[in-house]
């Protein structure tokens, strides 16, 4: 029997860059680290409450830091003059490329994501 060589290759998991522009200037969104997936979480279930109108400044505070976090180039100052539409867009957006690397990784796991429902083991719910 042969000697296989088992490799797990990280370097083709790095996501395509993403960008958004704001101001005029063009920002990346960072590769997404296991703290920026927690707060990814975190903020999603933020943005659950302030659709709600349930919110507060510790709430605020904490949206404005994930978003900091996956785009380190954006300052909070900025965010504080976005308008509603243009910040909820940009969380959007953000979650979207963290579903994209979720996605990658899956492929190597044999797991299936799927967009706001989290990860699932193929063939399971």
């Amino acid at each position: 029997m042969p000697n296989q060589e088992h490799v797990l290759d990280l370097d083709a998991l790095q996501p395509e860059p993403r960008y958004v522009v704001i101001g005029g200037q063009r920002h990346e969104i960072v590769p997404m680290t296991l703290e920026m997936y927690a707060k990814s979480v975190q903020l999603q279930q933020d943005m659950e409450r302030l659709q709600r109108g349930e919110y507060d400044q510790a709430l605020l505070e904490r949206v404005y830091e994930a978003i900091v976090a996956a785009i380190p180039t954006i300052d909070v100052a900025t965010l504080r003059r976005m308008n509603v539409f243009a910040l909820q867009k940009l969380m959007a957006y953000i979650e979207e490329a963290v579903t994209e690397v979720l996605a990658k990784i899956a492929e190597i796991d044999g797991v299936q994501v799927t967009e706001g429902e989290g990860i699932a083991a193929e063939g399971g719910e």
